[in-house]
């Protein structure tokens, strides 16, 4: 009954130790393996398809005083069918997926968590050159185990992270008190419907996409407005309190669940003039809000850009500008994020005497006017701006 059978497995051991005067002050650890086997059965009433499993086990372990997470253990199997079918000038494909997915820590265990997914897609194609597609899809998500179990100072984002498996406790004096959450922890589920448009001709190639994502119990990290001087007894890390001393309190965060909405576009567009000279341009944008009202935090910035890009026999060359817009629409406890520009420029060379090792000579330019930006995104806007006017040269060889 099948075509074809594809089997992967896949072992990792990744270790990582940060070293501080030549001692292991921290030390993170993954041992992960995975197995993925997909059979492309024979058609069942002209449509084509495959089935399969997948089993994946993850350990992370995190040792010393920059440890924000406990050891944690993450065990997951799903199964999946996904088929396709051509009617004339329709294109329609299906799939599904359930998985189960248990997590648990060296302190707590998790109910096992369901979920269930599923998508629709449809292509309509008006002519050779003009097509509209449907999709809509309901996706469940189980949490990571940093979403649940983080609890300690993440000195890389200069935050205290606590997860969803914790709450904070108001005391007397301004101080909180840190406990183990009385709050189930749900399956993240949303409702999507993406709408796209593709035209394409000799010279002329437009995308253009509007989504829209409903979300109950999205999961996401939000300021809290306090310090990690407020906090004190977090479960299972007051062995590692004092051991790391700190100009600055960190700013806390915490994991939460909120049903929200998420919608915007992504456009795509390529000219080419002639057959040396082509133009390219984009923008996308991102909406994201809780249903109550309130803004999501940290959500990228509206952008605009445009490339222009010439293409010889033995070189080719662009210059580009991207424009970040604002970022007002932000959530408590978040900044305004500036407007600002990026302009870059690269230039690829292909002389005969590397052609055969596959070689390619590079120079490239960013941020070429040396303008002050920053990423909305990032947890460290304000102390990593985006890097000022930097050129490379180099080699790059493809074997």
């Amino acid at each position: 009954g099948f075509n074809r059978l594809d089997f992967r497995g896949a072992l990792t051991d990744y270790q990582h130790q940060e070293i501080e005067e030549n001692f292991v002050s921290t030390q993170f650890e993954n041992k992960q393996k995975e197995i993925r086997l997909i059979g492309q059965h024979k058609e069942i009433a002209g449509w084509e398809g495959a089935v399969g499993w997948q089993w994946d086990i993850s350990d992370k372990a995190a040792f010393g005083e920059e440890a924000f997470t406990p050891n944690t253990s993450r065990r997951t199997q799903g199964l999946f069918w996904v088929v396709e079918q051509e009617f004339g000038a329709h294109h329609v494909d299906l799939g599904v997926r359930h998985e189960r997915t248990s997590l648990s820590s060296d302190e707590q265990k998790l109910d096992t968590f369901d979920a269930t997914s599923a998508s629709a897609g449809y292509l309509y194609h008006f002519s050779d050159h003009t097509s509209v597609s449907f999709n809509l899809s309901h996706a469940e998500r189980a949490p990571a185990a940093n979403e649940v179990f983080a609890n300690g100072n993440h000195f890389a984002t200069r935050t205290y992270e606590l997860g969803l498996a914790y709450e904070l406790h108001e005391e007397e004096g301004g101080e909180y008190h840190i406990e183990a959450s009385d709050t189930a922890v749900s399956t993240e589920t949303s409702n999507n419907i993406d709408v796209g448009f593709h035209y394409e001709n000799d010279s002329f190639h437009a995308n253009a996409n509007v989504f829209y994502n409903r979300v109950d119990d999205f999961i996401y990290d939000d300021f809290t407005g306090l310090n990690s001087e407020q906090i004190h007894g977090d479960e299972g890390h007051d062995e590692h309190e004092g051991e790391h001393e700190h100009e600055e309190a960190l700013q806390v965060v915490q994991f939460s669940q909120v049903d929200a909405e998420l919608y915007g576009y992504e456009l795509e567009l390529d000219w080419q003039l002639n057959d040396q000279w082509s133009v390219h341009g984009f923008s996308d944008y991102t909406r994201a809000k809780q249903r109550a009202g309130d803004n999501l935090p940290r959500i990228p910035a509206q952008r605009v850009g445009t490339e222009l890009r010439y293409q010889a026999v033995s070189w080719d060359g662009s210059l580009g500008y991207t424009r970040y817009l604002e970022q007002d629409k932000t959530a408590l406890n978040e900044t305004t994020t500036d407007a600002y520009g990026l302009l870059n420029a690269r230039v690829n060379l292909y002389p005969d005497w590397l052609a055969n090792y596959g070689a390619t000579l590079y120079l490239k330019g960013e941020n070429l006017t040396n303008q002050l930006g920053f990423v909305h995104s990032s947890f460290l806007k304000e102390d990593a701006p985006v890097t000022g006017r930097r050129f490379q040269a180099g080699v790059s060889i493809s074997f």
